[in-house]
């Protein structure tokens, strides 16, 4: 009997153990809201306490009698919406304020989305006194939408009915990215053709009946149902992840329109008449395919699948879950191989971009060579949220000089293939300023979030991003880091003046050196033209308000490049070729910034007509030559001023910066020298010749100014011998001189020839 009494106390332990097993808590989260996507339907009521349209403030009151007396929460968050607000609107100055009844504090945002409010000290306040009102006042929320707005709560309890869960979880590494791939529970698309059409169409309808989402964990440890509350939610990433959606280009269009048009003469005559004149926003793209992403090098990932980029803040090992949420209830109770991820070892780094599938947009001609199009992802710094993605083409010329030349083309829309000129020797880097456009500067990094344009400053996210490409590209493609160029208009005008260390040279087409004073619309003669004025406010706020950048200044300030050269004539500035247009509207500033170049010594050259002036072609010869016009980060050029033969000084449009049609004119044109030079610390020397080897029709004299010496640098005061020597025969005799360097130790050389090729040296006197 006393071992009966035993085999009964073994057995009732092991069914009480087994008992506790099945009641065991889990950890579970869902979400009460407005309406009956939520997993408790219509437990969040909104009030409005002043009235309005819209209402000044409102109340919210939280049901919550559905969480259990007691229960363990550990973490909520109030997740809201509003309307798309930019630097345009003046509601974007106005911080969010929601706060708990009778608190002295409002919610904080949560990062890193600023997407939600931190509310777990909230809720568990709640818990522990469920009579307490369980309110929260909305005292400003400029553009909120209500019904969009849902409490989440993650607590210890019992789950009820749980969705489907994620499969085939995976993640890899490289080069400071973890790529977490998973098996999305439903198709948005089901089953239809990945056009825009469509995946629009799609994106339009997503939560119209159910809200599912993909939750994204990350730990220290493997992840467990156990432990999942201490771990990292990174991210709520909606369906349709793995499709590159702001990929879609005009030129995919145009090119599927020009095939056509082989065939269909109709349309051939009906395109001669109009023309391709096509936006992103433009009808005919509902036809354009989304490609899906490839996240290693050309391998595209299937159908279904979804797809989260992460940058960790340290090195070592991280593990991953990814979880299936619908109508706010997560399952979080079937955690296994299926949805976990083993460890991933893990560096800090800017990431590496990846190849994507090929972009067939060539139907007539293209440049030797070929296109290779890229998606770099990005987070904070590179981007003022995780998980961003940008597209980019690049060009790869046949047989090309080692190390080769790159050049950035700062194009809108036609990223794949860029509508410019460029050599054939020289790798052409082109990308989209897209989402956000920002004049390949950076924005505010309140956008895309619910922070007010007062919590933050503008940041260079996309110079950030664009260098990290650049430096991966001469990696990549064995580049020539000293041979780094850029053609656009603003926005090539701004990096070869802000960073005449990385750019050798600079081509900018009707560019605005101070777009504080341009406004957005602008009367020329009997036209009106529309500036980037509206966009840039888009992304900076107005230029009244002063928004400041990194540095404590108006961000605006950071584009009036006609202060900042004047401010110091020392500063290194790339090679300017501009080509001004009299017709267009930042003409006057056109104007100045020609001038402050004069004035302070600085290398350029232009061309301007009424309608817009045409880029000398530079470099001209076989680039890394001594025979070539070449310019590189350890080659000198020369700053050239009073030029014999300009054209169109006198005009009133150029005297003045008044608006007009004209003949146009030109700066320092005809001007050629040689990268046959010597740069020592007591001696400078160089060949130059007016451009044409026959008759030598562009000579004339020029004032001469070295710049981008290496070792010459004069002392303000030291003077200087100098001699412009015919190197064969020449009707022209020899010249010669004696200088002192200026204040900022520039030494410039009075009308000098500039007709046959003659010797140019500038000697120390001792």
């Amino acid at each position: 009997m006393p071992h009966l009494h035993s085999s009964f106390r073994i057995a009732a332990a092991v069914a009480a153990l087994l008992l506790a097993g099945s009641a065991r808590a889990e950890v579970v989260i869902e979400q009460w809201g407005p309406d009956e996507r939520c997993s408790h339907p219509r437990t969040l009521k909104v009030s409005a306490l002043e009235e309005g349209n819209p209402p000044k403030s409102w109340r919210i009151d939280i049901d919550l009698s559905a969480l259990p007396r007691g229960a363990k929460v550990y973490r909520a968050s109030l997740l809201a919406q509003r309307e798309p607000l930019d630097g345009r609107d003046e509601r974007v100055l106005v911080n969010v304020d929601i706060r708990p009844a009778g608190a002295a504090r409002p919610l904080q945002l949560e990062g890193p989305w600023f997407a939600s409010f931190d509310t777990t000290e909230t809720v568990r306040r709640w818990v522990k006194d469920p009579e307490a009102p369980h309110q929260l006042l909305v005292k400003a929320f400029p553009g909120w939408l209500p019904g969009q707005t849902y409490l989440e709560i993650a607590y210890e309890g019992k789950a009820g009915k749980v969705p489907p869960q994620v499969r085939a979880v995976r993640a890899f590494h490289r080069a400071g990215q973890t790529f977490i791939t998973f098996k999305e529970i439903a198709d948005p698309l089901a089953g239809a053709e990945p056009t825009w059409g469509n995946v629009r169409s799609a994106l339009e309808k997503m939560d119209q009946t159910s809200r599912v989402r993909y939750l994204v964990f990350r730990h220290t440890a493997p992840i467990t149902a156990e432990n999942i509350a201490e771990a990292q939610l990174l991210a709520r990433l909606k369906p349709l992840s793995g499709y590159n959606i702001r990929g879609r280009s005009v030129e995919e269009l145009i090119a599927m329109i020009r095939r056509r048009a082989i065939e269909d003469i109709p349309l051939a005559r009906k395109l001669a008449r109009r023309g391709l004149h096509y936006s992103p926003n433009s009808p005919e793209m509902a036809e354009v395919i989304i490609k899906r992403f490839a996240v290693e090098d050309g391998k595209v990932l299937e159908a279904g699948t979804g797809l989260y980029v992460h940058n960790p803040a340290k090195a070592g090992k991280g593990y991953y879950a990814v979880v299936a949420s619908v109508n706010g209830t997560a399952n979080l109770r079937d955690m296994g191989a299926g949805n976990c991820t083993p460890a991933v070892s893990e560096t800090v780094g800017p990431g590496a971009p990846v190849r994507q599938p090929p972009a067939d947009v060539t139907v007539f001609y293209d440049y030797p060579g070929k296109r290779i199009q890229y998606v770099q992802w990005t987070a904070p710094p590179l981007s003022n949220l995780p998980d961003q993605y940008y597209n980019w083409s690049v060009y790869i010329p046949p047989d090309p000089p080692r190390p080769t030349p790159v050049r950035v083309a700062f194009v809108d829309d036609r990223y794949i293939k860029p509508g410019v000129r460029h050599r054939p020797d020289t790798i052409l880097i082109s990308g989209h300023d897209r989402p956000i456009w920002s004049q390949w500067y950076g924005y505010h990094e309140a956008l895309g979030t619910l922070k007010s344009f007062r919590q933050g400053v503008v940041r260079p996210y996309t110079k950030r991003r664009l260098f990290a490409f650049i430096d991966w590209a001469m990696r990549e493609f064995g580049s020539d880091h000293k041979r780094l160029s850029a053609v656009g208009g603003t926005e090539a005008l701004y990096y070869g003046v802000k960073h005449g260390d990385k750019f050798a040279y600079v081509l900018t087409d009707r560019p605005d050196p101070d777009p504080k004073l341009t406004p957005a619309l602008v009367r020329v003669q009997n036209y009106r033209r529309r500036t980037a004025r509206p966009l840039r406010e888009a992304a900076w706020g107005k230029v009244q308000w002063q928004i400041p950048d990194e540095s404590g200044k108006p961000v605006w300030d950071e584009f009036d490049l006609i202060s900042y050269v004047a401010a110091d004539p020392r500063r290194e500035l790339a090679f300017i070729s501009m080509g001004p247009a009299m017709l267009s509207a930042p003409w006057p500033q056109q104007v100045k910034f020609m001038k402050t170049l004069w004035q302070t010594k600085h290398g350029f050259t232009a061309r301007f007509y009424w309608g817009g002036g045409r880029h000398l072609p530079i470099p001209e010869g076989r680039v890394g030559t001594k025979t070539a016009f070449d310019f590189a980060l350890d080659i000198p050029f020369l700053a050239l001023r009073n030029n014999s033969n300009d054209k169109g000084l006198n005009t009133r449009q150029f005297r003045t910066g008044a608006y007009g049609y004209g003949s146009g004119g030109r700066i320092a044109d005809g001007r050629r020298w040689l990268a046959d030079f010597v740069d020592e610390p007591d001696r400078f020397e160089i060949t130059i010749h007016g451009q044409g080897r026959v008759s030598y029709a562009g000579g004339g004299t020029s004032d001469v100014t070295p710049r981008r010496t290496r070792n010459f640098k004069p002392a303000p005061g030291e003077k200087f011998r100098w001699e412009n020597v015919p190197l064969g025969k020449s009707r022209r005799k020899p010249q010669s001189g004696q200088v002192v360097a200026d204040e900022y130790g520039l030494v410039t050389i009075p009308q000098v020839n500039f007709y046959e090729p003659s010797r140019l040296k500038i000697y120390k006197v001792k």
